[in-house]
């Protein structure tokens, strides 16, 4: 789902794209008690922050090739790892490669979010990676209403911490583009005034 702001923050938005198995799409859901995604949806509704999932796909999309182009126009992926997120055939072959590539160059950042107890240390590009929560899966601090609330404030400021690395990025690039125009601007004066 597209969560876009009408929230002028002076920047552009920050794309965060959700992969997650089916079997987990409860963490997704507003209604259920412990949802996760809807939290930080509206947790970071006001730094400009735009979530997509599949669950935004309307009859008629080509599924696939939606997909994607919004990991595409991600900076950030939020991994809801699990055994069924790795047991998944579609995100093994279609979302994960194309993550993993796109981390490697730099054009995006990889946020794993540990569910449940599984086997991700056996997946080489999950392996190098902080998992949020680090102590133990999400799944155990759904029995204590302080714990639910404090590995959700753990990992919202992670979060936090990357959109901000993010926008510290876009605000130097911009900056290049302005010293580059400037530049090119003094040099078309200085041709033009030789011209004269």
């Amino acid at each position: 789902m597209d969560s876009s702001s009408n929230t002028d923050t002076g920047n552009e938005p920050v794309r965060i794209f959700v992969s997650y198995a089916r079997e987990d799409k409860d963490w997704l859901n507003p209604e259920y008690p412990h949802n996760l995604i809807p939290f930080l949806q509206e947790s970071l509704r006001k730094l400009n922050v735009i979530f997509w999932h599949d669950t935004g796909l309307i009859p008629g999309d080509v599924f696939k090739r939606k997909i994607e182009e919004e990991i595409d126009r991600a900076q950030i992926a939020l991994l809801l790892v699990s055994q069924a997120f790795l047991n998944s055939e579609f995100i093994e072959t279609v979302e994960m490669p194309r993550i993993a590539n796109r981390t490697r160059l730099g054009q995006m950042v990889m946020v794993p979010v540990l569910v449940e107890r599984c086997e991700w240390r056996e997946y080489s590009v999950l392996a190098d990676r902080q998992m949020v929560p680090v102590d133990k899966p999400l799944i155990n601090y759904t029995e204590s209403k302080p714990e639910w609330a404090e590995v959700r404030a753990e990992i919202l400021a992670g979060l936090k911490a990357q959109v901000k690395r993010i926008r510290e990025q876009q605000e130097r690039t911009q900056e290049l583009i302005r010293d580059a125009r400037t530049k090119i601007e003094k040099k078309l004066q200085e041709w033009e005034m030789q011209q004269k």
